[in-house]
């Protein structure tokens, strides 16, 4: 995901253990803004005063370490970013990025909608599910979906054929 990151970007990043994980590679950069209702990811990029950090306000979901609810999406309705980042709890082969969680779900939505570009991270045991109804994103408003090298060739040429640029990493 990092080559997907310019100096100098505003980047939304939700919590989660994905998204946590990229936040400790991106100390690297001289110069970002990373806003988040991630305690976690704030927490992280704490020691790096190179990196501005905003953070919503709302509920604190204890399990996950993310602030949730309406006072989370209206600051994020305010907000806007150059690159937004979500973990996918699920990818639907048949509606895109999919959550067991509605409130969570509904959030990494207005966090997506407020970006020019939309990055979902999400690993190979996570693609082809229809378990999870609730909606986060359809392939057409994502941009890029970041999975790992376990992931099935025929699920990442349907993702590519659906319009989404398809990252494997190792």
């Amino acid at each position: 995901v990092k080559e997907l990151i310019s100096e100098g970007d505003i980047i939304g990043i939700c919590g989660g253990s994905t998204t946590y994980l990229l936040s400790t590679f991106l100390h690297e950069f001289n110069r970002l803004t990373v806003v988040t209702n991630s305690v976690w990811i704030a927490d992280e990029l704490s020691n790096y005063p190179h990196i501005n950090v905003r953070m919503c306000g709302g509920t604190l979901n204890h399990e996950k370490g993310t602030l949730n609810g309406h006072e989370a999406e209206d600051f994020f309705l305010k907000t806007r970013f150059d690159k937004a980042i979500v973990g996918a709890d699920k990818l639907s082969l048949d509606y895109g990025a999919v959550s067991g969680d509605s409130f969570i779900s509904h959030l990494e939505h207005i966090v997506l909608m407020q970006a020019k570009e939309t990055i979902i991270m999400c690993d190979h045991d996570k693609i082809g599910t229809d378990v999870y109804t609730d909606s986060v994103a359809s392939f057409k408003e994502m941009d890029y979906i970041v999975t790992d090298s376990g992931t099935n060739q025929e699920y990442v040429d349907f993702i590519t054929k659906a319009g989404v640029k398809v990252i494997v990493g190792k």
